[in-house]
């Protein structure tokens, strides 16, 4: 998983202007990394790792393991997207930078967003009865609907277990 926009620093500086309006609950930069890597954010958009992850590791608050898994999964998904393939001539290698960020290109995202909404709001994605999901995010601690539609007011907090504990 990879956080969006250092989605890890609104747990260390609290999160003022959320949509849930629950009140934030700042904590350290370290605390922050650990809260993340154990609840399974992998990548983190900005610079709490980098500020924070060596001293979490370094004073014992953070197991080494969990940053490995993290390092493991991060590279995992980057082998799979292909991203230290040779590079050789295809679609997305001809999309000049200008469309990056342009009107059509926002457009096109605004819609695959609100179309990812849309099979949310219609009912159960692809997935097998009595699979599980995880719901993360702000909301996360309010009433959900599971796949099927039935209410849950009380998701439990999800979390990884460490591969060496």
């Amino acid at each position: 998983m990879t956080s969006d926009s250092d989605s890890c620093a609104c747990i260390e500086n609290g999160h003022k202007t959320g949509i849930d309006k629950y009140p934030a609950h700042p904590t350290n930069g370290t605390d922050a990394t650990k809260q993340c890597l154990m609840g399974g954010t992998d990548i983190d958009s900005g610079n709490t790792y980098r500020n924070s992850l060596a001293k979490a590791v370094g004073d014992g608050e953070l197991d080494i393991e969990w940053a490995k898994l993290g390092m493991k999964n991060s590279y995992k998904m980057r082998m799979m997207m292909g991203l230290f393939d040779p590079e050789t001539p295809n679609e997305y290698t001809k999309i000049p930078v200008s469309e990056v960020g342009s009107a059509a290109s926002n457009a096109l995202s605004l819609l695959a967003a609100n179309s990812g909404m849309t099979l949310l709001k219609k009912g159960p994605l692809p997935f097998a009865k009595g699979t599980s999901i995880a719901v993360v995010g702000q909301v996360r601690a309010g009433p959900a609907i599971d796949a099927h539609g039935a209410a849950d007011a009380d998701l439990p907090l999800m979390s990884r277990p460490c591969p060496t504990r």
